[in-house]
């Protein structure tokens, strides 16, 4: 994984499920930064990961509210 979304144990706050949600986050935000670099779909991969990331983070809300 590259510098730019690495997990660091640093980041754990001590709360299983939010620690997973979190690492989660960095991997899918890792995923958006490779699919970035692609000539031939970096646009459409960042279109597709934004629309990820607000579903992703709507969902979340919808956790920490319950």
């Amino acid at each position: 994984m590259s510098k730019e979304a690495e997990w660091d144990k640093r980041f754990n706050i001590g709360v299983d499920s939010i620690d997973k949600a979190h690492r989660k986050l960095f991997s899918i935000v890792h995923r958006l930064i490779t699919l970035s670099k692609d000539k031939t779909n970096g646009q459409w991969a960042c279109a597709e990961g934004i629309k990820y990331l607000k579903n992703y983070a709507i969902r979340q809300l919808m956790i920490s509210i319950t």
